[in-house]
């Protein structure tokens, strides 16, 4: 009846492509990336929570362009997250103004991301924005140090700071990761507190605690919420309910289906710190 938070850009296009949700009584909360494939024209019976590609690379942009950055390097996986995502970070900067944006195509191949990245190197860019899978991303961050790019280097929201310190090393201290959800160790909204009562009630030994964990708890109420409300507990019962509820907060951090199937915009930039952590 829900598929939720399911995971993969070439696999959620095929199941639009194929017309699946047209034939199957299911409905998909949190479809993971938020590509604008996934989001526009969409489908009925498609929801998601987190800020999708778009807004994560405008905050980006946005970023970048503060920091002084008017020459932007996007090292692109050549899968549909990474095609539209150099799009729109070209659509974005034109937008924004006083910045221009290289587009670096690279396969998962090792081969591929050296030569992106000394590719990378040669442009002079300011900035560096990574966008793919979460092992191309943290294979591309440890590529760029290795060629000797020293500057800002960005990725979205899907990358664990974990594996980027895992493969970067050394390298990846500083680098910027877009987030789609509060700090999942923060304490100060109510949301965080009741996450960690929720998790330490399910797991007393677990004790670091990452977005993707948040992202799952938000989600799963988000589901708890629609199913307690739905007139009749299935696909399409689910799927007026999520856009008949208005907005939902939970505690901080709020989510909206009644004017599209997007629910959150909120987007924050982590920085990865010498011990491999996120700062806010």
């Amino acid at each position: 009846m829900a598929l939720l938070s399911p995971v993969g850009s070439v696999a959620l296009t095929r199941m639009l492509d194929d017309k699946l949700l047209d034939r199957a009584d299911v409905v998909v909360l949190n479809a993971i990336p938020g590509v604008e494939s996934l989001r526009n024209p969409g489908h009925a019976k498609l929801f998601h929570i987190r800020a999708g590609d778009r807004q994560q690379i405008e905050k980006i942009v946005g970023l970048a362009s503060t920091l002084g950055a008017a020459r932007l390097a996007v090292l692109y996986q050549n899968i549909p997250m990474g095609t539209s995502g150099v799009a729109m970070a070209r659509e974005l900067a034109a937008k924004a103004g006083g910045m221009t944006v290289a587009g670096f195509e690279a396969s998962v191949e090792p081969a591929s991301h050296a030569a992106a990245a000394a590719q990378v190197q040669r442009a002079d860019a300011q900035a560096v924005l990574v966008i793919g899978s979460p092992r191309f991303t943290a294979d591309c961050v440890a590529a760029l140090r290795m060629a000797g790019v020293g500057q800002f280097v960005f990725a979205l929201s899907y990358t664990p700071a974990a594996l980027v310190r895992q493969i970067a090393g050394g390298g990846s201290r500083g680098v910027g990761i877009a987030q789609a959800f509060p700090n999942p160790r923060g304490v100060s909204l109510p949301l965080q507190r009741e996450f960690h009562a929720a998790m330490t009630a399910v797991d007393p030994a677990l004790r670091t605690y990452t977005s993707f964990h948040l992202e799952g708890y938000i989600t799963a109420r988000m589901f708890a919420e629609a199913a307690r409300r739905a007139r009749a507990v299935d696909a399409d019962g689910v799927a007026q309910a999520l856009r008949g509820m208005g907005e939902i907060d939970f505690g901080g951090f709020r989510v909206d289906f009644a004017n599209s199937n997007v629910g959150s915009r909120f987007v924050d930039i982590g920085v990865i710190d010498a011990d491999g952590r996120l700062i806010y």
